[in-house]
């Protein structure tokens, strides 16, 4: 047997509505002030699958302990366009802020989305945002975003091991009290979430 190394493959991300435009700049710059640094703006389309017999967003969620996301990225950054397919999948019941992600590049997004659905997946969704990335130390990342057609949203992850889950979220509620971001402004499941019930389509 080979010894395998801890693998950091468990996200841990919170998120916030950022309603008010004199409130998204203040976060901005308080984000600025901690010395994090800026790596650039980018446009992202996102699709997500689902198997092609559900029917509603309710058979889609994630909520049980193996219940997991599909989704097929294209993120456009300095005029380069990059692609990959990712999955997260819930660890605990009912808990949208820590679950293992995977993750891969891939060559082709048209051809990757004709592949998924000719082997049994269909698309119920798909999100376009243009996404302010900064680095805080050297494992937490601070996304600003602006969703087409919606609104403001902050996004904070941590990439770890699943021992290290709980030290992550307190991690990260500390960063947001310092930024000016309130908890009557945390979303539970996830912004995409909230969007998917308006327009998710079966």
């Amino acid at each position: 047997m080979y010894n395998i190394p801890c693998m950091k493959n468990t996200e841990v991300e919170m998120r916030a509505l950022i309603n008010d435009a004199s409130a998204n700049k203040i976060i901005e710059q308080n984000i600025i002030s901690l010395g994090a640094k800026q790596l650039g703006v980018s446009s992202i389309h996102d699709i997500y699958f689902c198997e092609k017999n559900m029917k509603s967003l309710d058979e889609v969620e994630m909520n049980d302990i193996g219940s997991y996301s599909l989704r097929l990225r294209k993120k456009t950054k300095d005029g380069i366009i990059e692609s990959s397919i990712n999955t997260k999948i819930i660890l605990s019941k009912g808990d949208h802020f820590g679950w293992e992600e995977h993750e891969t590049e891939i060559q082709d997004f048209d051809e990757m989305r004709s592949i998924l659905t000719a082997i049994g997946f269909k698309v119920f969704f798909e999100l376009e945002k243009d996404r302010t990335v900064f680095e805080y130390h050297e494992n937490i990342e601070i996304n600003l975003e602006n969703i087409a057609n919606f609104g403001t949203g902050i996004e904070i992850e941590i990439m770890c091991s699943k021992d290290e889950i709980q030290e992550s979220k307190e991690k990260i509620l500390k960063l947001l009290e310092k930024i000016g971001v309130k908890k009557e402004m945390l979303v539970e499941k996830s912004i995409t979430n909230i969007i998917m019930k308006e327009r998710a389509k079966f």
